[in-house]
């Protein structure tokens, strides 16, 4: 062999090294976008809801701001080659369609005559789904392994466990703490922090550091999978130990809210995983499941109660009485502005009428158009979810799929029970759930089912170009 061919052959077997090494995660040092992501839970999840950087209103949320920063580290990263992730992916570009209805929108909004309040509302919302989008952009491009996923959805559990505890001493012992973490470079957003009120005969409901009694049921029962796959994949005792105990808590918890969204939340969550998953998952989920159910009927049978008469006389509750008459709102103004709406963020329940159901107000303020793309982002991610849960290569792949797809299916229907994406924890939860779909399709190598020709038995998977980084 002559020198230049050994020449040759070494560059070739450096730039296959680098390329093993950039698609690993390892190689020079990286900022992590799954620690960045994770810790952005956390101050989410942490900080009560209700306080916001001064002059921001509801997008002055200090997670929201990092959102932006991520959005702003996106488009820097597409002009730097190699810092993210480059190619085509499903999930970005319905996302980026879902971004040209907004600003169409947006845009259009200004058409009219619209009072400075509405205004303000509108670039207020632009803030809000800026940095969304920047959440969701950075985890589908930049996560560059699977232990970085797993580092980014375990701080999501942890971040849930956090609002748990607090609200749980709400719930048990009437201990507010959410008056301890006033950070003094915060406002309230509000006239005060939500904590704790009653429902029925006395029995506490609690917020713990969100911004609703049903935001936080929500958030406790679509982390309850998460929680879940953490315990089914563990490698030692004491991680699933964990996990597991995280699991029980996460689905007491959403019953401290006292709130129907919580119960339908779990029932979706239930559903969609138990047919998917493996008898181990079916086991551990129902299990796990019954014994919240026995502590809850052992130890509060207030709570019980309470939940029966909401369920049982749900045809004369006030609440859904106004939820089925928010149509009889909707349809003259859906009828004025149909395609692309009266601009996103111009519909304020303090100057109309309160909506309870996100998509609903996403007709009202971003039209059909925007509507839908909206929607499409999340049946893309549930999707990309769930076709790794059936194709994957990867056991431990085929779990967090199915667990994933379970966790944004859940944020999809309860939508249509309250304004959900006007909760920024709820938002950020769920931007994060839908780039951890988008990320894991990516990492598992793009599976889909076997095309003509192949063996199906020898792997399951088609890849595009083997594992993609």
């Amino acid at each position: 062999m002559s020198a230049t061919s050994l020449v040759e052959a070494g560059r070739s077997r450096v730039d296959a090294l680098k390329s093993r090494a950039r698609s690993s995660g390892r190689g020079p040092a990286r900022i992590s976008v799954g620690l960045v992501v994770g810790v952005t839970a956390i101050v989410a999840y942490s900080i009560p809801a209700r306080q916001v950087l001064p002059g921001l209103g509801g997008a002055g949320v200090p997670a929201l701001v990092l959102g932006l920063g991520m959005l702003v580290w996106w488009a820097v990263s597409r002009l730097v080659p190699g810092s993210f992730v480059d190619g085509g992916h499903p999930l970005r570009a319905t996302i980026q369609v879902f971004v040209v209805a907004f600003f169409v929108s947006y845009t259009l909004g200004f058409l009219r005559a619209m009072p400075v309040s509405e205004v303000s509302g509108s670039d207020r919302s632009l803030l809000r789904y800026a940095a969304l989008v920047g959440i969701a952009l950075v985890i589908i491009d930049g996560v560059r392994s699977r232990r970085e996923l797993d580092l980014l959805l375990t701080l999501l559990v942890v971040a849930g466990v956090v609002m748990g505890v607090v609200g749980s001493l709400q719930f048990l012992f009437s201990i507010d703490v959410t008056a301890s973490l006033r950070l003094p470079f915060l406002q309230l957003n509000a006239e005060r922090l939500l904590g704790v009120t009653t429902r029925g005969e006395d029995v506490p409901r609690v917020a713990g550091t969100a911004n609703h009694f049903i935001e936080f049921g929500v958030l406790m029962a679509l982390l309850v999978p998460l929680a879940l796959y953490g315990a089914r994949v563990a490698r030692t005792t004491a991680r699933r130990v964990l996990f597991t105990t995280a699991t029980l808590f996460l689905a007491t918890a959403s019953l401290f809210s006292v709130s129907r969204s919580a119960v339908v939340a779990l029932a979706v969550v239930v559903l969609v995983a138990l047919p998917a998953g493996t008898w181990a998952t079916r086991v551990n989920l129902l299990g796990l499941l019954a014994t919240a159910a026995v502590v809850v009927v052992v130890g509060l049978p207030g709570l019980v109660a309470t939940f029966g008469r909401l369920f049982g006389q749900i045809e004369e509750d006030s609440g859904v009485q106004a939820r089925t008459g928010d149509y009889e709102v909707v349809l003259p103004l859906v009828a004025d502005r149909p395609w692309f709406g009266r601009g996103p963020g111009t519909y304020s329940p303090l100057t109309y009428t309160l909506l309870d159901n996100q998509w609903l107000v996403s007709v009202v303020s971003i039209g059909i158009v925007g509507t839908a793309a909206l929607m499409a982002v999340f049946v893309v991610a549930f999707f990309q979810a769930k076709r790794v849960g059936r194709w994957g290569e990867d056991p431990r792949d085929r779990q967090l799929g199915h667990m994933l797809g379970a966790s944004i299916a859940a944020a999809f229907v309860v939508s249509f029970f309250f304004d959900s994406l006007a909760f920024s924890t709820f938002a950020v939860t769920t931007v994060i759930l839908i780039g951890s779909a988008g990320a894991l399709w990516r990492l598992a190598g793009r599976p889909g089912p076997p095309v003509a020709g192949e063996n199906p038995e020898s792997d399951g998977v088609r890849t595009a170009g083997g594992r993609d980084a």
